[in-house]
């Protein structure tokens, strides 16, 4: 045994997103699930446990919400390849308790508002704020992620 059940599933709804994106997506659905569950936990069980096993359950959680986000972001690569950018503003809405503080998450939310157009663009540019003052202290402008 090579690779976990997690990325074994992973791997599969991954290869699959070509030819069934559905089905892709409903195995993405079940790991997600598996991995909010498990968040939801975590959190409340950090909001419970004391401060030395903080450190501990902090890890544990940054650890699973590591491994969380790029199954969320395989299942908003399904509804932006269908142009389906208010099902991506949907789907990121549902995990914003978790990810919010997540800089992938937040691009990423930033870009399926710019493709909403129209109203959304005042949230695209609070999304991207964070990034374009990070770019430019790093050097600039051009050191801000595009939209791919």
């Amino acid at each position: 045994d090579f690779l976990s059940q997690e990325l074994y599933e992973y791997l599969d709804a991954t290869i699959m997103m070509s030819t069934s994106p559905e089905e892709s997506y409903r195995k993405f659905d079940t790991l997600s699930t598996q991995h909010i569950k498990q968040l939801k936990n975590l959190k409340k069980s950090l909001a419970n446990s004391a401060e030395s096993r903080n450190k501990n359950k902090a890890k544990e959680y940054e650890e699973e919400l590591e491994s969380y986000i790029p199954i969320l972001m395989a299942q908003a690569k399904i509804y932006w390849e269908k142009e389906n950018y208010a099902a991506i503003e949907k789907l990121f809405r549902q995990s914003e308790d978790f990810c919010r503080d997540n800089e992938v998450w937040n691009l990423n939310l930033a870009h399926s508002f710019f493709m909403q157009q129209g109203g959304k663009f005042k949230d695209a540019i609070s999304h991207y704020d964070p990034f374009v003052k990070k770019g430019s202290e790093k050097g600039g402008i051009l050191e801000v992620p595009a939209i791919v």
